[in-house]
């Protein structure tokens, strides 16, 4: 998420760019649940993140602010961080979203 390259990894990857891909549609998902739900049917088990690239910040034709927040809530609540080193960072995802605090 906010970070097309992954051509450098050798194993399997699903890019989840709202523009760049069609299997996970942000703007059909009306909470974190839902979010992991759709990224648990496509196996997806983490989700990168590329925190320091300006390129990915809020823009309504790119990465509209509600996909920006329903990313970060869903890592927030269903995800626990994995490996950080800036601006990259690894979430593994839970089985269960915790509750909205």
């Amino acid at each position: 998420f906010r970070e097309v390259r992954g051509y450098h990894f050798s194993g399997d990857y699903q890019w989840g760019d709202p523009v760049l891909q069609t299997l996970i549609r942000y703007d059909e998902l009306a909470a974190p649940e839902a979010l992991l739900r759709r990224l648990r049917e496509l196996s997806i088990t983490h989700v990168l993140v590329n925190e320091g690239n300006g390129l990915y910040g809020p823009n309504e034709d790119y990465y509209p602010r509600r996909t920006l927040a329903l990313m970060e809530e869903t890592l927030t609540r269903c995800a626990v961080s994995a490996l950080r080193r800036p601006p990259l960072a690894l979430h593994r995802l839970r089985l269960a979203c915790a509750p909205p605090r």
